[in-house]
C-alpha cells in the first residue's frame, strides 16, 4: 500500500491518483484495526503480531518495508491516537498524513513491486544511474503488514544490476546480460557477486576472468558494497541467525596466513572454499526465501530494443511429424469418445495439434529446398 507515488507511475512524482489515495487510507484502517483489535482467544493482534515478528526477526532479521507500528505513529500525529481512517477523507488532513508518512524510512532492497518503469536518459542512454535507483525505491515505499526481511545479500545484488550498473563495456554475451526493455544491460546477479563484495578475492577474479564485470558502473557499484561491508563490527554481523550464517561464511573466503598447511595456500583451495560457501550460501537463500526480501531489476520504458531476426531451422524429420500427427488424432478421438476429455484438455491437444502440423508443412518445404514465409521463420 503506497504512501507515495503510485505503482507504476511513469514518472518520479510524489503525488496520489486516487487509487493511491484509497490504498493509503485502507492502510490506515488496516493499522488501526491491527493496533487495537483482539484476537479470538482476546489476545491483542498487536501482540500476536510482535511475537510472529520478533521469532522471525530473530531468524531473518528487521523488514525492509514500513510495518503497521510505522504508520500507526506517523497518522497518529494527524488523525489522533484513535486512528479514525474517516479524517483522512478530509483533503488537509490527508494532506498532512501524506507528508508525516513521508518523511518514514524508505526501504534499501526494491523487490519489483509497483512494476515500476525507469525512464531516466542517463540511464536508458546506458550510463550507470544510482539516483535513479533510489526512485525506484521510493516509489514502492509502503505498508506491509508482515514485511520481508533485509539481508544484506539482496541488497547487494539490487547495487549490481541495472541501473547502478549497466550497459556492457566488452564483447561477448555474459551470463549476466539481459535486455532490460531498451536494450542490453546487467539484468542478472551472480552468486560470485555476492562472495566477492563479501571479501572472496577468488570470486572476484573468477568474474573478470569470464567477463562478467565488463559493464559501466561494475567497479564502482562493487567498490563501495565492499567499503560498505568492510566496516561492519563483528557485532554488527552476528545482529541476527541470518547474518551470523553469512559472517561465518566469510571465514572461509579470507586467505589464510602464513604458517598453515601448503595446499591450504594454493588456488585450488580457494576454489574448494568457494565452491563450499556459494553451496551453503544457496542453501540459505532457500531456506529463508519466504522471509527475505528479495532482489529485482528494474525495467525501462522508452524505444523498444529490437533485436536483430535470425532465422529459424527445424529438423525437416517430416515422416516422425506425420506420425506424431496422427498420434494426437488418436489420442484425442479416443479420449473423447470414451468422454474422460474437458474443455481445457481439448483445446490442449487442438494446439499441440497445430503446432505439430505447423512443423510438418516447414518441414516438407524444407525438403523441397522451398523459402520459408516470414510467418513460418516466426
Amino acid at each position: 500500500m503506497p504512501c507515495k507515488a503510485p505503482a507504476g507511475s511513469e514518472s518520479f512524482s510524489a503525488s496520489l491518483t486516487p487509487s493511491g489515495r484509497r490504498q493509503t487510507i485502507a492502510a490506515a484502517i488496516l493499522t488501526k484495526l491491527l493496533t487495537t483489535g483482539q484476537a479470538a482467544d482476546n489476545r491483542k493482534l498487536s501482540d500476536v503480531w510482535q511475537r510472529i515478528y520478533a521469532v522471525t526477526a530473530y531468524y531473518v532479521g528487521v523488514a525492509d518495508d514500513l510495518s503497521f507500528t510505522d504508520y500507526a505513529e506517523a497518522l497518529a500525529k494527524v488523525i489522533g491516537k484513535d486512528l479514525d481512517a474517516a479524517k483522512l477523507l478530509d483533503d488537509d488532513k490527508f494532506f498532512a498524513a501524506k507528508v508525516e508518512l513521508a518523511k518514514l524510512r524508505g526501504p534499501a532492497i526494491y523487490s519489483g513491486t509497483g512494476n515500476v518503469t525507469v525512464t531516466d536518459l542517463a540511464a536508458l542512454a546506458g550510463k550507470p544511474s544510482p539516483e535513479v535507483l533510489a526512485k525506484v525505491l521510493d516509489v514502492t515505499m509502503g505498508l506491509r503488514v508482515m514485511g520481508q526481511r533485509f539481508v544484506p545479500d539482496s541488497y547487494a545484488m539490487g547495487k549490481m544490476v541495472f541501473p547502478t550498473v549497466n550497459a556492457p563495456t566488452g564483447g561477448g554475451l555474459p551470463w549476466s546480460l539481459g535486455d532490460v526493455g531498451t536494450g542490453p544491460r546487467r539484468a542478472f546477479p551472480r552468486s560470485l557477486d555476492v562472495m566477492s563484495v563479501f571479501g572472496s578475492d577468488k570470486a572476484g577474479e573468477l568474474l573478470k576472468n569470464i567477463g562478467d564485470t565488463a559493464y559501466t558502473g561494475y567497479e564502482e557499484a562493487a567498490g563501495e558494497l565492499r567499503g560498505e561491508f568492510d566496516k561492519l563490527s563483528a557485532l554488527d554481523w552476528n545482529r541476527n541467525l541470518y547474518w551470523s550464517w553469512i559472517w561465518s561464511l566469510k571465514g572461509l573466503n579470507t586467505p589464510v596466513a602464513k604458517g598453515y598447511p601448503s595446499f591450504m595456500q594454493t588456488g585450488a583451495w580457494q576454489d574448494r572454499q568457494l565452491y563450499a560457501t556459494s553451496a551453503s550460501w544457496s542453501q540459505l537463500r532457500h531456506d529463508t526465501i519466504l522471509y527475505a526480501k528479495q532482489s529485482y531489476t528494474s525495467h525501462t520504458k522508452g524505444m523498444p530494443h529490437i533485436p536483430k531476426d535470425v532465422p529459424g531451422y527445424v529438423e525437416p524429420s517430416a515422416e516422425f511429424y506425420g506420425r506424431l500427427l496422427a498420434l494426437n488424432h488418436m489420442t484425442i478421438a479416443g479420449l473423447n469418445q470414451m468422454k474422460v476429455l474437458d474443455e481445457t484438455a481439448n483445446k490442449r491437444l487442438a494446439s499441440l495439434d497445430a503446432i505439430i502440423q505447423r512443423l510438418l508443412d516447414i518441414s516438407v518445404k524444407e525438403l523441397a529446398n522451398k523459402e520459408l514465409a516470414k510467418d513460418d521463420y516466426d
